[in-house]
């Protein structure tokens, strides 16, 4: 049983869910006090406490000096901020670990516990073998056969002198068969030398436990083999070097462990598959609109010319003309921009950069989004120690666009656009500024997802693919773009992307 002393309610619900949910089959009390604590305590002695350290009726390492006394259970000491005197404080005080408060470590908590049992059944197995070994024969084994663990205690020569009877069964051998043999006939051969390399420098150490221990394949008599960790100590008897190594199967670990794996890799590809049926229905949704409405303009204009071409002035037959190439080349644009997501998404699309003077670049990415009208809605302001730069002009010109595209397009119509282009600390340095409808908090995270609108602008045409595209071109660059946006304020988009000297770096 595992007893949690916790007075925070939120936290101890926090933890419930965290065994509830994990595949632990450890039964876990809680208190709320040390009173509590105590009397919990004396009615059933916890295999673990894991104690906050500062409770309504005192200190929570008050428990310690109670446990280290009899040396019943360990302790584990739960503080809000992590303090290198606080964790000496309640190490010395006897506390097995100590950890810092989070709402990781909450969801952490089964693993922490079952490897804080784990480890105190090495101290404790470490402790009855070191024992044995300074006691009499007699009491020797007394100690040394209860050990759940498997126990061989090796000379300096890394030879057999005394196994324990758990040791026995899980290498199949028995005690007379083994004594003086060496240490690498249990170890399966692709980890021999690491073994060996592994207690040299151990024993050359000052160190008397070696730990974590070290993972291997351990071998049996019959040759078969299966995962074990060793965790190694040293004592002196009667001058000599011994070396205890407690051996722990640890087959059932590692299925666990796969099976964890496992669940992971199914988890990822549901989520992938959540998101490709999001993309695809948010693709089929933007097709299913963006698609329709030019086509239904060119077919609407078409109609009128077929029908009534002879009645029509020639300013009107011009302007329906128009208005199918408008939307021929608005259909264009959009099948462009897919096919060029869908090549970014295959890697298909390269870098390929060009020192170009960007100042002139700017202007003109500036003049061509507004099509040669109303460019003063677009304030381009640069500070550059110097004019030309590797950059790929073709990706560059797609951010820009993009990006300026949509501030002019979700902005008042009188309102301007700050385009600014400064140099940083060995990047440049790109923030476009406006004036517009914004983006709503919790849409932000999302906005650069491919055929992602906010729902603050489904009545304004568009694709949601132009951002998606600015990010990955912004990726292509080794740069980074984010957004800031406040509702019915503007949007501010930042991109950074490194400098270099020349375009071969």
């Amino acid at each position: 049983m595992i007893l949690i002393v916790e007075d925070d309610q939120g936290h101890i619900d926090l933890i419930k869910r965290a065994f509830e949910r994990s595949d632990s089959e450890l039964q876990v009390e809680f208190a709320t006090s040390l009173r509590s604590a105590r009397e919990h305590i004396e009615g059933h002695k916890p295999d673990l406490v894991i104690v906050d350290r500062l409770l309504p009726d005192g200190k929570g390492t008050d428990l310690l000096g109670e446990a280290v006394v009899e040396r019943t259970f360990p302790l584990i000491v739960m503080t809000s901020h992590g303090d290198e005197r606080i964790a000496v404080e309640a190490m010395k005080a006897g506390a097995l670990d100590y950890v810092v408060k989070s709402p990781s470590i909450f969801t952490e908590m089964p693993r922490i516990a079952q490897r804080a049992l784990r480890e105190w059944g090495h101290i404790m197995a470490r402790q009855a073998a070191e024992r044995a070994v300074r006691k009499s024969e007699a009491d020797l084994h007394a100690y040394f056969d209860a050990a759940a663990q498997g126990i061989v205690v090796l000379n300096a020569a890394h030879q057999v002198v005394m196994v324990n009877r758990q040791f026995q069964v899980d290498f199949g051998y028995n005690a007379d068969e083994i004594q003086d043999q060496p240490m690498k006939l249990l170890i399966a051969e692709p980890f021999q030398d690491n073994f060996q390399t592994t207690v040299e420098r151990f024993l050359g150490s000052a160190d008397n436990t070696l730990s974590p221990g070290l993972e291997l394949d351990g071998q049996r008599k019959d040759g078969t083999t299966f995962p074990m960790e060793i965790s190694l100590s040293r004592t002196l008897v009667d001058g000599e070097v011994r070396l205890i190594a407690l051996g722990n199967n640890i087959t059932e670990r590692r299925i666990l462990e796969s099976q964890a794996a496992e669940a992971r890799r199914i988890q990822l590809e549901l989520e992938q598959e959540k998101r490709l049926r999001q993309d695809k229905d948010r693709f089929l949704s933007m097709v299913s609109h963006e698609f329709r409405t030019p086509l239904s303009i060119i077919r609407t204009s078409n109609n009128i010319l077929k029908k009534h071409y002879a009645r029509l002035t020639e300013e009107q037959r011009i302007q329906n003309f128009f208005k199918i190439d408008s939307e021929v080349e608005a259909l264009d644009q959009m099948i462009s921009d897919i096919l060029l997501l869908t090549k970014s998404g295959m890697n298909l699309v390269e870098y390929r950069p060009v020192e170009i003077d960007l100042v002139q670049f700017c202007a003109q990415v500036v003049e061509y989004v507004c099509k040669g009208e109303r460019t003063a809605r677009i304030h381009l302001r640069t500070d550059l120690p110097r004019s030309m730069y590797a950059v790929d002009p073709y990706l560059l010109e797609h951010i820009l666009v993009n990006i300026l595209s949509n501030g002019l397009k979700y902005s008042p119509e009188h309102s301007t656009v700050t385009f600014e282009v400064r140099a940083g600390d060995g990047s440049l340095q790109m923030v476009i500024t406006d004036q517009g409808v914004g983006i709503p908090e919790h849409e932000i995270s999302t906005i650069f997802d491919p055929f992602k609108r906010a729902e603050n602008v489904q009545g304004i045409e568009g694709t949601g693919i132009g951002l998606a595209i600015v990010k990955e071109f912004v990726r292509l660059h080794g740069g980074t773009v984010s957004c800031h946006s406040q509702l019915n304020k503007g949007t501010s988009f930042r991109i950074e992307i490194p400098t270099h000297e020349n375009p071969d770096h």
